[in-house]
């Protein structure tokens, strides 16, 4: 397990940050179920190939060790004019219904610190999010983190 996994845990909600070459066969395969329950059309195949282009994926697990939700984080970078810029990018989510709302919470809280954590090591850069939002709830959370976000009501 790398050391972000070891560090960014919620024992309360089985969670932790794991470097996607260090996922189990039994958390991939857990988490292909579950984003197949959430979606239709969802390949295993695709879903590897989505998974391989991520850095690091946010696991929970529940007591039996089935993954109760997902989501992976892939790290752009690029030099812009002379100056390092990085872009986080949320992938793949998914969650079961019964938690959606309440214990996801401490997910997307994972999720931003790790984001937060590689911003702490490398603050000479600038840092974006681009985040695809395919409900209000996940939209209105970034009015709650961040000062500069677009859409915004002033852009």
């Amino acid at each position: 397990m790398t050391e972000a996994a070891v560090r960014l845990v919620s024992t309360r909600h089985g969670l932790a940050v794991y470097s996607v070459t260090d996922l189990t066969s039994v958390q991939r395969n857990g988490m292909l179920r579950l984003l197949q329950s959430c979606y239709a059309n969802v390949a295993a195949a695709q879903f590897e190939r989505d998974l391989s282009e991520k850095e690091w994926a946010i696991v929970g697990t529940d007591d039996n060790d089935d993954v109760w939700c997902f989501t992976t984080l892939k790290r752009i970078q690029h030099d812009v004019d002379g100056r390092r810029v990085m872009a986080f990018y949320s992938g793949d989510t998914a969650s079961r219904p019964e938690t959606r709302g309440g214990a996801t919470s401490a997910g997307i809280w994972l999720l931003i610190r790790k984001m937060f954590a590689e911003v702490a090591a490398d603050p000479e850069a600038d840092y974006y999010w681009f985040m695809i939002s395919s409900t209000y709830k996940s939209y209105r959370l970034l009015s709650r983190m961040f000062t500069d976000y677009a859409p915004s009501l002033e852009r």
